[in-house]
């Protein structure tokens, strides 16, 4: 799987981020959008676990700060 969209997952939480992200190496496309539940913590394993992260969209993630990225890439 190269693309994956979890767009409006309300009950998605960190530990799911992560279970996501290490079964999905090869993630090349990932819609965030909407999953309230995610902190930076869970998008620091996204770039751990995806390195041929190429989209990343994240627009009403509440719990993400700009700086979030920096870390992350």
């Amino acid at each position: 799987m190269t693309a994956l969209s979890l767009e409006n997952c309300f009950q998605l939480t960190d530990s799911g981020l992560k279970s996501m992200a290490q079964s999905s190496p090869h993630l090349e496309e990932l819609n965030l959008s909407g999953c309230m539940g995610i902190s930076a913590t869970g998008f620091a394993v996204v770039g751990d676990y995806n390195p041929q992260l190429k989209a990343l969209q994240v627009s009403g993630c509440r719990q993400i700060k700009p700086w979030t990225f920096m870390k992350m890439f």
